[in-house]
């Protein structure tokens, strides 16, 4: 995952889903970053992950609520509109 972060030597997040052990799916996020070797040692990988579940759900449910004001704004012109053609008759 972070092979191009390390090559670059860059931090990098990258976000997964991971299966528990009780089947239950969860989404985290791991940012990382190569420190590197003072020569004669090893370089080393520090790296945090955090569980950001509820964060994509919430994400899901904005994205779904905005489709559903979109389509309510489009029905209420809709509606003007054919309130202005039904005047004019």
């Amino acid at each position: 995952m972070f092979r191009n972060a390390i090559i670059d030597g860059r931090m990098e997040t990258v976000e997964y889903s991971v299966v528990r052990s009780d089947g239950v799916e969860r989404f985290v996020a791991t940012e990382a970053e190569l420190i590197p070797a003072k020569p004669g040692s090893l370089a080393r990988l520090v790296g945090v992950t955090q569980d950001i579940t509820e964060r994509k759900e919430a994400e899901k449910i904005r994205v779904e609520l905005q489709r559903q004001l979109h389509e309510a704004k489009k029905m209420q012109t809709i509606g003007q509109m054919t309130g202005g053609v039904a005047h004019e008759y």
